[in-house]
């Protein structure tokens, strides 16, 4: 865990002077049923867990479930064709 806190350390001060920066909001960890719960902290904020995310277009999931990506993949093709009408 320590390492992790490391990386991300690093990480935002990198980005702080080559750009782009670490959004805190939009940062998250995700972490599977036997990693350690303590929080990873950016800037003093605690970033916040996830059980899934979208990467590369595509919910990744810890569970490798692909309900979730199957809804989202339908409301868009809805979202679509309700633009085209």
């Amino acid at each position: 865990l320590e390492e992790l806190q490391q990386m991300v350390k690093e990480l935002n001060e990198v980005s702080r002077i080559i750009g782009p920066t670490m959004n805190r909001t939009k940062t998250m960890v995700m972490r599977n049923e036997w990693a350690d719960a303590s929080p990873i902290v950016l800037e003093g904020s605690a970033l916040s867990d996830t059980d899934c995310y979208v990467y590369l277009g595509r919910v990744i999931s810890m569970d490798s479930n692909l309900r979730a990506e199957i809804m989202r993949r339908r409301k868009c093709a809805s979202s679509a064709m309700g633009s085209i009408k």
